[in-house]
């Protein structure tokens, strides 16, 4: 008979799940904002390239879809963040109840983390994504204005 014969305690799975999604979004969280600057990366070089001569239209398509596409990036970057607030949530809850059961207020880790929560993360995604957006309307003027011309 295995070791694992016993059912986890609900505190036990409180803590397991929590755990594994504030690992997963927060990941996921990263792994976005990488694809992001990726796509960003290559719609910049192709603005580059269009924005002379007869390429214009192209320009301007890039900059409206880069628009769009920061937006849903930002939206889904909202989702997540939520995702990983509920997780730590879980978290914050579960080990307020095991320090009540236990005495140990050394496993307090996310409660205390909470106080001292770095936002550096989420101001420079969000900031990201603004900047982008703004810098897509630019371009899209520039590159309008070019095809009037």
């Amino acid at each position: 008979m295995s070791d694992n014969s016993h059912p986890k305690s609900s505190l036990s799975s409180a803590l397991e799940h929590g755990r594994d999604a504030l690992y997963f979004h927060s990941g996921e969280r990263g792994r976005m904002f990488r694809v992001f600057l990726l796509i960003l990366t290559a719609a910049m070089a192709g603005v580059m390239f269009s924005t002379t001569g007869a390429h214009s239209g192209v320009a301007l398509s890039i900059a409206v879809l880069m628009g769009v596409i920061s937006m849903l990036f930002k939206l889904l970057d909202y989702r997540s963040r939520k995702l990983v607030h509920h997780a730590e949530k879980l978290l914050h809850t579960a080990e307020i109840q095991l320090a009540e059961e236990t005495g140990l207020q050394d496993c307090l880790l996310i409660a205390r983390s909470e106080e001292q929560r770095d936002m550096s993360h989420t101001i420079l995604f969000q900031a990201s994504y603004t900047i982008v957006i703004i810098l897509s309307v630019f371009v899209a003027i520039f590159t309008y204005g070019d095809l009037g011309s």
